[in-house]
């Protein structure tokens, strides 16, 4: 009788063995412990974050105060509120100047790059720096550029004449929008140039020797072989 009972103990053991293994050489299965642990991290410090924003949102909560719901009240406000208009206003314009600019100055940096120079590597290294560099530490960079007394191009342009006292680029609503602009353009224009660099780089060249034998010039290629594969 004993030993009936572990025989039986023994071939239940190796089936749930097996099974364990089939179900771990199935691609799917494997593909979704594999995830597990990177969805879990998303959840917690983005999935929950998110949604506590919306619930906030629809509550008077404030610091320290658990507050009420109080449902669309808090967007019902905003559209009357002046500050909010100046704000969505400049971010339209912020993104409306930035992101083209970044796209375009990117393509041509990536452009640059994909010919065949000496010291590629290096070039593409020291391209990268604005990127690479710390948030804090180019912020600082810039505040120190568009110091309203010590500035740089201040002191330069007071040199040739151009104005007779300092800018206070930050603290003048003209130039303020236009400072932080030009800060987020230049800290941008790497990503935007490798990232376009890597789809120059997987366009088959036999496709530029193709359209040159047809005839078709440098910008002709650039426009209807480059762009759309890139796209």
């Amino acid at each position: 009788m004993l030993n009936s009972f572990n025989a039986s103990s023994v071939v239940t053991q190796r089936r749930s063995h097996w099974s364990l293994r089939r179900f771990l050489d199935r691609e799917s299965s494997l593909g979704v412990i594999l995830m597990l642990p990177g969805a879990l991290l998303l959840m917690v410090f983005m999935a929950y974050p998110f949604f506590l924003g919306i619930w906030l949102s629809l509550t008077d909560s404030t610091i320290g105060r658990i507050g009420h719901f109080v449902g669309l009240r808090n967007f019902i406000d905003l559209l009357s509120d002046t500050i909010f208009h100046q704000t969505a206003r400049n971010t339209f314009i912020y993104a409306m100047v930035t992101v083209p600019f970044k796209a375009l100055l990117g393509l041509g940096l990536a452009l640059i790059l994909n010919n065949r120079l000496r010291l590629s590597n290096i070039v593409r290294a020291a391209v990268m720096m604005p990127w690479i560099v710390p948030t804090a530490l180019s912020s600082l960079g810039w505040f120190m550029i568009f110091d309203p007394v010590f500035s740089p191009i201040s002191w330069l342009l007071k040199s040739l004449g151009v104005i007779s006292k300092n800018i206070n680029f930050l603290g003048d609503p003209r130039f303020a929008i236009a400072s932080v602009c030009l800060a987020n353009i230049w800290r941008g224009i790497p990503f935007f140039g490798i990232t376009i660099l890597a789809g120059l780089q997987a366009v088959p060249q036999e496709l530029h020797e193709a359209a040159a034998i047809d005839g078709a010039n440098v910008w002709h290629r650039f426009l209807h072989v480059t762009i759309p594969a890139i796209r």
